[in-house]
């Protein structure tokens, strides 16, 4: 079964530092229909405007991975030290553990930073806050997906304390990838770029779909796309 959630259907928040688009339940913002999906307690795309910075705040008890998609962002967290600045296709882990405050600041005088966050919910709550930073090989992913995180860092993938797994492709047109889904395991697809096919189900950009009792997923390209898979 596959239920889609359309991009025009998020949440829509606008502060005074840009937009922020809640696929589930998010601060004010409250659907009891999309609270979240198994694990996957958050998915935002958030627009920080040149210059700005978002407010301080605080999360535990969650493993959010941040993707950079358009400019470049510098992540303030409460682990005694500013992250290095993540540019387009930078990602970040911060393990929130215990609880950990954070702020994300775009320092671009001129350009928007976009970005995507998923945040699932950690098998063991607590433990200390880390944090992770990566720029993933752009060939890893070309028609083909690449892993982002996982419970045991395979493939040089980021570790984080799910039993999840967060994959990334970027498809030419046509190109179609295809990933086996074991039995009981489900899967959210989220398209950040392009127009994709899940098995005649088509997805634009900030689409995105819950997939549930489908044993295999299979994704074909028709325009350029750059797609998130989480197995659940």
């Amino acid at each position: 079964m596959i239920t889609v959630r359309p991009a025009n259907a998020r949440g829509t928040h606008r502060p005074a530092w840009g937009l922020v688009r809640h696929a589930f339940s998010s601060g004010d913002y409250m659907d009891r229909e999309w609270h979240h999906f198994r694990s996957l307690r958050l998915l935002d795309e958030q627009v920080i405007q040149p210059a700005t910075c978002t407010p301080i705040h605080e999360h535990r008890d969650l493993e959010v991975l941040t993707w950079v998609l358009e400019g470049t962002l510098q992540h303030h967290h409460g682990l005694g030290m500013d992250s290095d600045l993540l540019p387009t296709d930078g990602v970040q882990l911060l393990r929130y553990g215990i609880g950990m405050e954070h702020q994300e600041c775009n320092i671009s005088g001129d350009q928007s930073c976009r970005l995507l966050r998923f945040g699932v919910i950690p098998t063991q709550p607590g433990g200390p806050g880390q944090a992770q930073d990566h720029v993933f090989p752009a060939e890893g992913r070309r028609n083909r997906l690449q892993l982002l995180a996982s419970p045991d860092g395979s493939d040089h993938s980021l570790l984080w304390g799910s039993e999840a797994k967060l994959h990334v492709t970027c498809l030419d047109i046509h190109s179609r990838v295809s990933l086996d889904l074991p039995q009981g395991s489900s899967a959210w697809v989220q398209v950040a770029r392009g127009r994709v096919e899940i098995m005649e189900e088509g997805l634009l950009a900030g689409d995105g779909a819950a997939l549930v009792d489908e044993p295999v997923l299979t994704l074909t390209a028709t325009q350029p796309s750059l797609v998130f898979v989480l197995e659940l």
